[in-house]
Order: C-alpha cells, then structure tokens, then sequence
C-alpha cells in the first residue's frame, strides 16, 4: 500500500543510547546527538583529532597545493581546540592522528598498492617532479602537526599510513588497553580519514560521535552533508561543539566571577581558547614578522592591512578610492576564513597618510559598513611604504568563547 511518508529519512529517539551502566556506577553524562542522544563516561571516553597537521590546515601543505578549498578549516581549528580544552578538563583522554610515510614513502604502498593511485598527495608529486619528497614526509614540516594543536603531557600520538585510523596502527589496541568505548571525532577531512576512522570504529564495537562543526570537508559543503548523513544514519551519532563542551565541563562555559575589590594576586580567571592563526587561501608572507589575523575565544585581530599585491607591491598608485576597497575586501577575506562577515566588525583604526584623502576613504568604508557603524579612530601619519595612502586595523567578535 503506497504512502506519502518521506523517503531517506533516519528513525530519531530521545532515548539515550550506549554501553550499558555498571551497577553502582555513577550516571553518565549525557550528550545530546542525533538521531539520538549518547550516555558516556570521561573515563570510557576519547576525543579523536584526526590529521590536524600542516599538510591539511596550512597554507602550502600538501591540499592547498593539491588545489583543494581549506578556507573553511581555520574556522574548523579554533573549534577543535574547544573540545581538547574541554576534554582535557573533564579528563577524557586525547588522542592524535596523524598521517604520513617515511622518507622514502615505503609505507605508501608502490605502484602495487590502490593508494599509490588514490593518494592526491603522491598524485601531486608525480605531477609535480620538484614537490618530490616534500608531502606527508615523516620528519618534514608537511607532515607535523599545527602549532596550534600540539599535544600535551597525557594525550597520546598515533601514526598512521592509510585514511582510516585503525588500519595497521595501534589505535584499536590503544583504546582498548585504556578501557576505552566512546569515541568523540573532530578533525580533516570529514569524507577521508574522519569517516573512514569512524566507519571501522563502528565495526570494531565503538560508539562513535562526530562533532559536524569541527570536521571539515574536502570537496565543497555537499559532501560534509553526505557524511553527516552516513555516520547518523548508519554508522555513529552527530553532536556540535557547544553541546560536547556544555555536557563535559559546563563551568568552562559560565561567566567568570569578579575577584573582590582590594585582593592582592586573588584573581578568579575564566579558561581562554588558544590564539589561531588565521590566513586566507592564497596569502604570501608578509613583510614582516606577523598574520593577517589572530582569533582567541571568538575575537578575530586582523592586521594592519596595507593595499598590497600578492608580491607585497602597493597597488591602485595615487587612487585613495581603489586603495581603501582593496584594503577592506582583504581584510574581509580574514574574517571571513575566521567565520564571519563584516557586520562582527566592532573597532577599527585608521591611518590615513593625506587628510585630503578622508572623504573619499569614507565613501568606500561607509560601503562595508551599511548597518551599525563599528567604533574606530582615524589618524594622519606616514605608512610604511610611500605609495599606500591608508592603512586600516579591525577586530571582530564572531562567536563566543
């Protein structure tokens, strides 16, 4: 008998799930998830950080330079970097994955192995003869993992040779040596080595979450889509960074209290999220020794922000207009790698070198600015290169710690 009930659809319970509790043992936390929600223990839990290393997340790593989009993932780090602080503080154990091959790429398999033909990292160099040598090569800075994730005293480092985690590692034995049988997944990319690590954990008797807001994807928004599709549908449950954090350690997440009035050294501090550096797809190296931008809990700092070229040359010579629009789009593009939109904008400073010039700069910002003008101060003074006519400062609040 035909029905007009919606196809494709995954059956959704408020009924938590997961290992059964022991006797007398203290009640679980419980993390709200879907299709249902999941009961886990810190003791019996981990958090997983798949491949977050340089040749993912950085500017020249092996994807970038593959020509994959990983504009996204700066967004994806500072959330990564919540769960490890939260996991750290309930003391669910962290663990790291990290992929790559020795020297000589023995470990790639050769022309004999599927991945010698899969891998896009040894496709590029193959590609490529002078990147030879260079990609997810133990030992080398492609393979290392970010400055902004390195592990700490009790995380543990797992290497691995294939996309799924599990694949001849010490991952399983690991877990299982630890008491281990939830696992908690973050990291890159969400259709590789994040769904290939959980699918296998599914068949080796874990109960597997995925974090959907600290994953990211290789191949466009569609397919993060798709695996979070698979993995709460077939394989595992989906949560969210917030509700990961607020179910493990919720007092990360309440206001600081204020110490009293007159208490030497007495200050009451809330826990801050590491500093990320935020870089847009295609910037070169600065001139001097900084980022395009900082984001820490949810504040982003871009950097005095010159009307330079990819080459460091000043463009738009002598036109204040095209100047000011060349340098707000490139602070724009900060922002936006860092997850927000110009209206998070909150302060800007001005450096203006000509006051003759102050009318047309504010015809162009007040363009970005439509809404709720952001406070700012504007000042006249030399820049660092003759030909640039502004300079311009910003901070944005995109999220909150």
């Amino acid at each position: 008998m035909a029905t007009n009930a919606p196809k494709n659809t995954t059956i959704t319970s408020t009924t938590p799930v997961g290992v059964p509790n022991l006797p007398g043992a203290p009640a679980p936390l419980v993390l709200p998830a879907r299709p249902e929600p999941v009961a886990l223990h810190a003791a019996n839990s981990a958090l997983i950080v798949v491949d977050m290393q340089n040749a993912y997340a950085s500017i020249g790593g092996y994807v970038d330079s593959a020509g994959f989009d990983i504009s996204g993932a700066q967004g994806t780090i500072a959330n990564i970097a919540r769960t490890i602080e939260a996991s750290r503080a309930a003391g669910i154990l962290v663990v790291f994955l990290q992929n790559g091959w020795d020297a000589g790429y023995v470990e790639a398999g050769g022309p004999g192995s599927p991945n010698w033909y899969k891998s896009n990292a040894l496709k590029t160099m193959r590609k490529k003869p002078e990147l030879q040598g260079k990609f997810l090569a133990k030992g080398g800075w492609d393979y290392e993992l970010i400055d902004a994730m390195l592990p700490q005293a009790g995380d543990i480092v797992i290497s691995k040779t294939r996309y799924s985690g599990f694949f001849n590692s010490t991952l399983d034995s690991t877990l299982r040596a630890r008491g281990i049988r939830n696992l908690v997944f973050t990291g890159i990319a969400t259709n590789v080595c994040v769904e290939s690590t959980l699918r296998d954990a599914f068949h080796l008797e874990y109960f597997s979450v995925m974090l959907e807001d600290a994953t990211h994807e290789l191949g466009g928004a569609a397919i993060q889509e798709a695996t979070v599709y698979n993995v709460e549908t077939f394989f595992g449950w989906v949560s969210t960074v917030e509700d990961f954090c607020r179910t493990v350690v919720p007092e990360l997440l309440a206001p600081a209290s204020t110490p009293e009035r007159g208490a030497e050294g007495d200050r009451s501090r809330k826990t801050f999220m590491p500093k990320q550096a935020i870089i847009p797809p295609g910037t070169t190296t600065p001139i001097a020794p900084f980022v395009p931008g900082i984001m820490a809990d949810g504040i982003v700092y871009v950097s005095g922000t010159l009307p330079f070229d990819k080459d460091n040359n000043v463009v738009h010579v002598g036109d204040a207009t095209l100047q000011t629009r060349h340098v707000l789009e490139t602070i724009k593009s900060v922002i936006s790698t860092a997850g927000g939109t110009m209206d998070d904008v909150t302060f800007n400073m001005i450096m203006i070198k000509d006051w003759a010039d102050y009318a047309k700069v504010n015809a162009v910002y007040a363009e970005y600015f439509p809404g709720v003008k952001p406070a700012r101060y504007c000042i006249q003074c030399g820049l660092v290169k003759p030909e640039a006519l502004v300079e311009i400062a910003s901070i944005a609040h995109v999220g909150e710690p």
